[in-house]
């Protein structure tokens, strides 16, 4: 399992119980195997990635990522990246909830693509 989601020993033991019932959850709603790990791992990425971002962000007086878009900007000047300076000066914040909620939703729509590929794979007789 800490293969799967990058975490140590340490923390892997004590994901067992909640693992071992996700994946039976995964699994009763049909999703093959292959798919339930690598969205057990995309959603432990999402979440881990957030975080980072969050304690990042605590660190700081400014956001660093619209920061060093701004800094690359300036650095190149001209002809410049039209829709790169636009993006910067939108201000988005992508380090609060509404971040981790649309991350969360791209992942729930996601999985529920790859549930109807698979349950339409598994309908299509053998050999087609």
């Amino acid at each position: 399992m800490s293969e799967y989601l990058w975490f140590n020993e340490a923390v892997t033991a004590w994901a067992l119980e909640p693992a071992e019932a996700l994946f039976a959850q995964l699994n009763a709603a049909g999703f093959p195997d292959e798919d339930a790990v690598r969205m057990v791992t995309m959603l432990a990425t999402l979440c881990l990635g957030h975080a980072r971002d969050i304690v990042q962000a605590g660190r700081e007086t400014e956001r660093p990522r619209a920061r060093s878009l701004r800094t690359a900007l300036s650095e190149v000047g001209p002809p410049g990246f039209p829709n790169l300076e636009r993006i910067a000066g939108l201000g988005v914040d992508t380090y609060g909830a509404a971040q981790l909620a649309f991350g969360v939703e791209l992942f729930l729509e996601g999985a529920e693509a790859v549930l109807r590929r698979a349950r339409a794979a598994a309908d299509r007789p053998a050999g087609l």
